[in-house]
């Protein structure tokens, strides 16, 4: 599964060892995540449960439910404004991920991972030889999600790999409700659930060092960041939408040969206005043209087109990972 967002993180990593939270902050990569650290196990624990306060993008993009038959409940998903998470500073605040040692005084590790509220939050539990069976009942049992041995050599490459494990699992669990409503229609293959598009999604991600991804329709268009906040898109097309568009060009009187280029599936009308006409007019519809690439499917073969500034985006609304990163100040809370 790929998510419908996606975007750096907190992480808060709980050791009652001060050195070990030190040489955490020096090795840790923060790549997609930054780092609150804390000593105190039970304040720790307060920060989670009452001052932190989860507003995940769900909440936010889900406008009814139909709750008269709970189990066959139908969501109203307003999926093409989910890519404005991208104007919301306070995104990389969100937490994904607690890190906590198992053996700390008052307050061990398993205790503070069954007591934290937000179901969401993914749970890595670090533990000693004298632990383990304990990690691997909590394991089985759901409490945690990974348990790490602080003994291994290699346990700071296995904890960067949990984490970033972690954040995915936490975006797809929030996807999970939207990615149900958006495919609920059987009559309609949808990229978003087809393993071919979602590799080829993750190989974007990875190539272009993207650290931020939006869904902004149903079909599985994604807006993108790096981390200094350029934006790039993709547009994703079945047979049948690209038959609408290059119809509804001919109907307005759009240059033949840039019909011509839909028909042939040469190009690929990437165009994106929230306020204004669903097309651009007639004499715009080539500077909104980009080269098509085909993706088969399972079901459907699907065309896409992948380009810098696709979406009509408001970049000075946009606060940069990187410039949030920046701006952290490191401190340990006793």
């Amino acid at each position: 599964m790929i998510p419908c967002c996606f975007h750096p993180t907190q992480v808060v990593v709980i050791d009652d060892n001060e050195e070990f939270l030190n040489g955490l902050h020096r090795t840790l990569s923060t790549e997609y995540s930054s780092y609150q650290y804390y000593k105190n196990p039970q304040k720790a624990l307060l920060y989670l449960n009452e001052v932190y306060k989860p507003n995940p993008f769900p909440n936010r993009y889900i406008e009814s439910v139909d709750e008269e038959e709970w189990e066959h409940r139908l969501l109203d998903i307003n999926i093409v404004d989910s890519h404005y998470e991208a104007y919301r500073p306070e995104r990389f605040d969100e937490i994904s991920v607690v890190v906590v040692d198992h053996s700390m005084p008052g307050l061990s590790g398993l205790q503070l991972c069954k007591q934290i509220k937000d179901p969401n939050i993914q749970k890595i539990l670090l533990t000693g030889v004298a632990d383990e069976h304990i990690a691997i009942h909590a394991f089985n049992e759901g409490i945690i999600h990974h348990y790490i041995r602080k003994q291994d050599l290699d346990m700071l490459e296995q904890l960067e790999k949990a984490i970033e494990k972690a954040q995915w699992r936490y975006f797809n669990n929030l996807s999970e409700v939207t990615v149900k409503a958006i495919t609920s229609d059987t009559t309609t293959s949808h990229p978003i659930v087809d393993s071919n598009f979602q590799n080829l999604f993750k190989r974007l991600m990875k190539r272009n060092q993207f650290k931020e991804a939006y869904l902004c329709e149903s079909m599985g268009s994604y807006l993108f960041l790096t981390e200094d906040g350029t934006c790039h898109g993709l547009v994703v097309n079945n047979h049948d939408q690209l038959e609408v568009c290059w119809e509804s060009g001919e109907v307005h009187n759009v240059d033949p040969t840039i019909i011509d280029q839909l028909k042939n599936k040469d190009k690929i009308l990437c165009y994106y206005n929230r306020q204004g006409p669903l097309e651009p007019v007639a004499k715009d519809w080539e500077k909104y043209l980009y080269p098509a690439q085909t993706l088969q499917g399972a079901q459907e073969t699907y065309y896409y087109a992948f380009a810098p500034n696709i979406f009509d985006v408001d970049h000075t609304r946009i606060l940069s990972f990187e410039k949030h990163r920046d701006s952290m100040i490191f401190d340990i809370k006793s």
